[in-house]
């Protein structure tokens, strides 16, 4: 959101995504606008165990490109 508390509706996200410990990439995918500041992507974690993902969200309304790290561990059912 803006600082004015509104959606940000005009990012663009990107995301390098590799397995931490057996480096099964990287792979890269590219965030859809679902709309009223919403945004999704699909990834095909195909191995049980950690991930990380790196996460580079531009907008044209801000000069600054953010970067977001996360690590998402796939567990078995």
């Amino acid at each position: 959101v803006t600082v004015e508390g509104e959606p940000i509706t005009d990012a663009e996200i990107t995301t390098i995504w590799d397995m931490t410990v057996m480096h099964h990439g990287p792979f890269e995918t590219k965030f859809t606008n679902a709309g009223g500041g919403r945004y999704t992507a699909f990834f095909d974690l195909f191995l049980v165990g950690p991930w990380g993902l790196e996460l580079e969200i531009a907008t044209p309304s801000y000069d600054d490109i953010e970067s977001v790290s996360l690590i998402i561990y796939v567990w078995p059912e």
